[in-house]
């Protein structure tokens, strides 16, 4: 597997020609997965996963916050 160079991009924002690729990966999984190159479709997923980075829902941290039920039982926080 190819984790090498992907590990110390990972947070960093896709540049245009990965972008593209991404599409292009993109729409030939969508027209046929089973054309697709497994090694290419790891890829598609490494760009996914990178295009996804600091998107989406934030991480709850304080316990109270997650679990209003336990602060309330035992009135002691976790």
């Amino acid at each position: 597997m190819l984790y090498g160079s992907a590990t110390s991009q990972r947070l960093d924002d896709l540049t245009e020609r990965e972008w593209h690729e991404l599409q292009v990966l993109r729409r030939a999984i969508s027209d046929g997965p089973a054309s697709v190159h497994p090694m290419k479709m790891e890829r598609f997923s490494e760009l996914f996963a990178r295009s996804l980075a600091g998107k989406g829902d934030k991480m709850v941290y304080d316990s109270s916050e997650a679990f209003p039920s336990l602060k309330a039982s035992n009135g002691n926080q976790c």
